[in-house]
């Protein structure tokens, strides 16, 4: 049933972005494909897969703090084949982070509600950063001002003074984001938040026949404790955020080498736009997202660059080549991995 709905999910997804491809001219997208510099396409690639390990690097910095956390090659595959679940399976990005800590918690000592924690402080930190990046990109589009198109990429030129000044207040805007959320966490604001909302969990599970309330409330403060460390630690937290944003780094470069492989010269600023607005599109109930993203991700290109709707697709098409698709790929090696080992299945019980 399960592998059904996989199937199903993948079924759509293909129908829909066949339905973008065809509407932008099917035809003129595969020759802008066709056309693409294989080496700025592998460098895409190379680019999606280093976002990739820096996502991964956020999760192992947190866990740094975790006493009897996953390690080594453990760590490497039960995280990829994490991240492979919530990239194949509908709904993955709801469900990617209880899967995640379940297999990171059987790939170690340490306890899963401890996991947990760690994963879902990651993801926040993963969107709070897209925001940062977003503001950064639409300051850099706003204050270079129009952006030209043309069949061969211009090389060597020099950002404007309206630029320059532009990206440095985005980065002082970025800099503002970074301490509101250590000051946030720090700050007790986020604690009672959590305590009221995982109060009303507790509560309701606990009217659940078979589920015992001592041992809902033990995994609930363990949960809350795992933040606490974590909060306390700035550097582990500031360094935690230092790669969530190199991470968004490395996936504006996959959108941007993909639109220089099709000769279109716009500013690295559109893709630091574009890439966290695309993600958007994610919360469409089909693996990865695939299809929302390519269609929102080119309709977003389209406005902010004036390319035609076939080049926009065909760099939609190759950044998703770069980015999701590697780390379907990656994650499948993982996944095999734990699957062979049995690594991560082995106990959770903590």
């Amino acid at each position: 049933m399960r592998r059904l709905r996989v199937v199903a999910g993948f079924a759509v997804a293909l129908l829909i972005t066949g339905i973008l491809v065809y509407s932008a001219g099917w035809e003129a997208v595969v020759s802008s494909i066709r056309r693409a510099n294989p080496i700025l396409v592998t460098g895409g690639a190379v680019a999606g897969a280093t976002m990739l390990a820096l996502r991964a690097l956020i999760v192992y910095r947190l866990l740094d703090p975790i006493e009897g956390s996953a390690d080594g090659t453990a760590f490497v595959g039960a995280f990829l084949a994490g991240y492979f679940s919530r990239s194949v399976v509908p709904w993955g990005q709801s469900v990617g982070v209880a899967v995640t800590a379940y297999l990171l918690a059987g790939s170690s000592e340490s306890p899963f509600e401890d996991n947990a924690a760690v994963v879902s402080v990651a993801e926040v930190l993963v969107f709070l950063t897209s925001v940062v990046v977003a503001v950064v990109g639409l300051v850099g589009v706003i204050a270079n001002g129009s952006i030209d198109v043309s069949s061969s990429v211009t090389a060597g030129s020099l950002p404007s003074n309206r630029l320059r000044t532009g990206l440095l207040g985005a980065l002082f805007a970025a800099v503002l984001v970074a301490a509101s959320v250590v000051s946030v966490t720090r700050g007790g604001v986020a604690r009672p938040i959590l305590f009221e909302i995982t109060a009303r969990l507790e509560g309701a599970l606990a009217r659940v026949p078979g589920v015992e309330r001592a041992a809902v409330r033990t995994r609930v403060r363990g949960f809350l404790s795992t933040i606490d460390d974590i909060a306390a630690d700035r550097s582990v937290l500031m360094g935690a955020v230092t790669v969530a944003l190199a991470s968004w780094i490395f996936n504006a470069l996959a959108l941007f080498l993909s639109l220089v492989a099709l000769g279109v010269d716009a500013p690295f600023a559109v893709a630091l736009l574009c890439v966290p607005l695309s993600t958007v599109a994610a919360v469409v109930p089909l693996p990865g997202g695939m299809g929302g993203v390519e269609v929102f991700l080119a309709g977003l290109l389209v406005a902010t660059t004036a390319i035609s709707g076939d080049v926009a697709t065909a760099a939609a098409l190759l950044y998703r080549l770069c980015t999701y698709w590697v780390h379907v790929g990656l994650g499948g090696i993982g996944a095999t991995y734990v699957s062979a080992t049995g690594v991560g299945l082995v106990r959770v019980d903590g």
